[in-house]
């Protein structure tokens, strides 16, 4: 896939981290997210923000030559893709020059010392292939997910709880080996499979004999969700409970195991049940129908 256009910063050499931030044009989002690496006490990054074009990017929110000016000597390159998360990804890997890749999301901060924290893990621990940390919101609790407590090595029970893509840094041979995200998954992709690219990537990295850690006091800053109504939160539910459905049926997860994540919403389910309306159990559902849904084909 060839990039439409490009827009560097000026940079001498080689990054030994490559950020890839796949974006539908919000730019004051990236403003911020660039302003945060930029701060980074390492100067040896990049940052390559790979625009999806489609009819929905913010009207009137800068342009994306605006991202420059939060740059500060890290380079900053902007090129054009089709729709589609795992596409965009894929896109920007090819670009890449860092030994290390992350994929934070376009409304992600870093704190100061994450870049250089993340080159200094690994180079410390040249036996492993790929480094998680954990996403927090404003308020500092974790945002998305519920998110293991304890380091430790990641494997395939555990990485739904160590894994987001937006706190995944991996070294580049290891995603040259496994030929990038599958571009069937994840948002935006032409199927209904709109969730799990990178838990299906994390899996093959297993499969192919990699080791992963996860370190929670390793943080990623992502905004708390909030302002969706209970329909949107349902439609969202079921949408990605297909993604991760698929995955499950892309590596065959043994039955029991396919009962298990399809059972494990069940406490919120009972909440409902007993009569809270607060929309969790009609959530809980979705996810389950999205699961079995995407299992099953």
């Amino acid at each position: 896939m060839i990039p439409a256009s490009s827009r560097d910063a000026s940079f001498g050499g080689p990054a030994s981290v490559s950020l890839i931030v796949a974006t539908t044009g919000r730019w004051r989002a990236l403003r911020r997210l660039i302003s945060s690496v930029s701060d980074s006490p390492t100067q040896s990054v990049e940052v390559i923000v790979v625009e999806q074009k489609t009819n929905e990017s913010e009207p009137n929110d800068g342009h994306p030559t605006a991202i420059q000016i939060a740059a500060d000597g890290i380079r900053v390159r902007h090129v054009l893709a089709p729709v589609g998360l795992s596409i965009a990804r894929n896109v920007g890997l090819e670009m890449a020059t860092g030994d290390i890749v992350g994929f934070p999301d376009d409304d992600c901060w870093y704190p100061p010392d994450v870049v250089a924290r993340v080159a200094s893990w690994f180079r410390e621990h040249p036996e492993f292939e790929g480094l998680c940390g954990r996403l927090v919101d404003e308020r500092g609790g974790g945002a998305g997910a519920r998110w293991a407590r304890r380091p430790g090595r990641i494997t395939t029970h555990s990485a739904a709880r160590k894994a987001c893509s937006a706190t995944i840094f991996m070294r580049r041979r290891l995603f040259d080996a496994l030929g990038g995200f599958d571009e069937t998954l994840g948002l935006g992709a032409p199927t209904p499979w709109q969730s799990g690219e990178e838990t299906d990537l994390v899996l093959r990295a297993l499969q192919s004999g990699a080791q992963l850690f996860y370190e929670p006091s390793l943080t990623i800053g992502h905004p708390a969700r909030v302002g969706l109504s209970v329909e949107e939160r349902r439609r969202r539910a079921r949408s990605y409970g297909r993604g991760y459905g698929r995955v499950m049926r892309l590596h065959r997860f043994p039955y029991h195991r396919v009962g298990w994540e399809l059972l494990r919403p069940a406490g919120r389910i009972l909440y409902w049940l007993a009569g809270r309306k607060d929309g969790t159990g009609d959530i809980a559902i979705e996810t389950v129908r999205g699961r079995w849904e995407g299992w099953r084909r």
